[in-house]
């Protein structure tokens, strides 16, 4: 397995405009599972993958922080994503304000998802999927 077949996956799988857009979601993903895996699952993962992509599991701490919930984990991907623009009408002025899409990062997170899932024997995609935060873990199951 090549990492460019996982992102060729993950661009059909997202309908995704780019190759290069799909390599970045797919990384940041894997930098975001990094975060809630802990070392052991993240090594476990890693394993299954090809050497660019498990560089990004490399951050892994010992142990999962359990501070990280649906939004932190899809910040990093949101963040570098295209905004959609509104007014907002609120303050009693037309302020043009960005609207967060977190579910398109979420997306084209179980594209990821999906596409690893794919690749990985059944013990990993357990492993990973018992290390994940429940919410997350519902993106795991549903990819």
């Amino acid at each position: 397995m090549r990492a460019r077949e996982i992102y060729q996956e993950v661009q059909q799988r997202g309908r995704l405009g780019s190759l290069e857009e799909a390599a970045t979601v797919t990384r940041m993903t894997l930098q975001s599972l990094a975060e809630v895996l802990g070392r052991q699952a993240a090594e476990a993962l890693a394993a299954a993958l090809p050497p660019e992509l498990a560089a990004e599991l490399g951050r892994a701490p010992d142990r999962p922080d359990p501070l990280i919930d649906r939004e932190v984990f899809v910040g990093r991907l949101v963040n570098h994503m295209d905004t959609e623009y509104g007014y907002d009408q609120t303050v009693g002025g037309l302020d043009l304000v960005s609207a967060y899409m977190d579910d398109d990062a979420a997306t084209r997170m179980q594209a990821v998802f999906a596409a690893l899932k794919g690749h990985l024997d059944e013990g990993t995609r357990q492993a990973v999927r018992r290390a994940l935060p429940p919410e997350i873990r519902h993106w795991w199951d549903g990819a």
